[in-house]
């Protein structure tokens, strides 16, 4: 089974649970979709001191989803577009 962690890079539950959803309806069979967000951080990403805030929380995110597993796939979803990568 494969593993897409979604990083929400802003501390909105709501968000979260929303990209979670979306990430799930176009997910393969046996996919499972891991969403979360940062436990601190900023609630809106409103410029590049944001950013710099919210980078930390998502490293910590990337950290927490690799505990445990050989090589799991990090999507991060940003104001921008996606970004991934193994």
């Amino acid at each position: 089974m494969s593993l897409i962690q979604v990083i929400n890079p802003n501390t909105s539950l709501a968000m979260t649970e929303t990209m979670g959803t979306a990430a799930r309806a176009v997910a393969a069979p046996g996919t499972e979709i891991l969403a979360v967000c940062p436990t601190h951080g900023v609630e809106s990403i409103e410029g590049h001191f944001d950013e710099a805030i919210a980078a930390i929380g998502v490293l910590e995110q990337v950290k927490r989803g690799r505990a445990g597993r050989e090589r799991p796939y990090h999507c991060l979803l940003r104001r921008s577009g996606i970004a991934g990568g193994a």
